[in-house]
């Protein structure tokens, strides 16, 4: 498509953020939830599987969750929602470590525990995450994913 066009599906979605990588598209409607489509490759949607999504589906392991923010790395190969409550997810290629999770591995979807998140917010590169934290009571920087 060469100009822009309507997308009367993702309107329907109501989002309020819109975020996309190479062949992936994440959107967070107004409600909190997170749906996804492109393509599926290690997980990278968060969809539970790993085939190419043609409609944007919605992640399932977040809908118990109002998810704030989605962050996907520009190569679109890993990504991660931030819930209203401060918890950090990441799904996808975590290859070189980036998922923040202490190992190299592929995965659907993984809960980073550890500290509340008082400013929110979360930006993904090509091969690395950075979680922007803040713990009121230490000061000190980065969650502790398991």
């Amino acid at each position: 498509m060469k100009s822009p066009y309507e997308s009367h599906a993702l309107a329907k979605l109501h989002p309020i953020q819109l975020v996309g990588g190479s062949k992936t598209l994440f959107i967070v409607s107004q409600d909190g939830k997170v749906y996804a489509s492109g393509e599926g490759t290690n997980g990278r949607l968060g969809v539970g599987g790993l085939t190419d999504v043609a409609v944007p589906k919605i992640i399932g392991d977040l809908t118990t969750y109002v998810v704030r923010k989605v962050a996907v790395s520009t190569g679109g190969r890993h990504a991660m929602a931030l819930t209203a409550d401060g918890k950090v997810f990441s799904w996808g290629d975590g290859e070189y470590g980036q998922l923040g999770l202490g190992d190299n591995k592929y995965v659907v979807m993984r809960y980073c525990e550890g500290m509340t998140l008082c400013t929110p917010g979360v930006s993904c590169h090509k091969l690395l995450l950075f979680y922007i934290t803040y713990r009121a009571d230490s000061k000190r920087r980065g969650p502790t994913c398991t």
